[in-house]
């Protein structure tokens, strides 16, 4: 269709009661593709269909256990990056309270932390 660009440059989907836009015509032409249901993108391994690239790229992973995502702090390996990100809190939660049982020996009591040191 032709996809002209909206007030202010907003490309917006013509879809009744959809209020969504985006600045670009290829961001409005991926969104459609939510309403029409239409998935252009195959595995070549199980033929499952995809709406996006970027999710046939991930899904191919799981067939060839590729982890391109490492925790920097202990090295376990991610096929996707929110798995990496998620996973990472756990390092944050451990240095918590391994704070908080430092405070409650005193060992931050004359403002030493083990960051400066």
């Amino acid at each position: 269709p032709g996809l002209c660009p909206g007030p202010g440059g907003a490309f917006a989907c013509p879809v009744e009661n959809c209020v969504r836009s985006f600045a670009r015509s290829d961001e409005l032409n991926r969104h459609l593709r939510i309403h029409t249901g239409h998935k252009p993108f195959q595995c070549r391994i199980c033929l499952r269909n995809f709406s996006r690239s970027d999710h046939l790229t991930t899904h191919i992973r799981t067939h060839t256990g590729e982890k391109p995502f490492s925790c920097d702090t202990c090295g376990r390996r991610f096929a996707r990056s929110d798995e990496k990100k998620r996973h990472s809190k756990v390092h944050l939660k451990q240095k918590a309270r391994s704070e908080e049982k430092l405070k409650g020996l005193g060992f931050f009591s004359v403002g030493i932390s083990f960051g400066t040191i």
